[in-house]
């Protein structure tokens, strides 16, 4: 990823909402995951969280209440429990 434009990939990635696509897929199909398959998951999500534009703009990303909710959901539910 240190060759591509950082821009142009989080531009694409909010065009086609990948982070509630996530975010949604995993609480559907969390159960079905292995742990590997989950921290895999995570990592990429908390990858985009750690770039400039989702830190000072993150409702571009996370468009709704909903999406929003359900990743805190997610992170204090399922990736957070022994099973992980």
């Amino acid at each position: 990823m240190d060759q591509l434009p950082e821009k142009s990939i989080l531009d694409k990635i909010e065009d086609v909402d990948v982070i509630p696509l996530t975010v949604a897929f995993l609480d559907r199909y969390h159960g079905f995951l292995t742990p590997e398959e989950l921290l895999c998951a995570g990592e990429a999500v908390s990858l985009i969280m750690d770039t400039e534009p989702f830190k000072t703009n993150r409702d571009k990303f996370l468009k709704t209440d909903e999406c929003k909710k359900l990743l805190i959901s997610l992170h204090s539910k399922k990736f957070c429990s022994s099973n992980v």
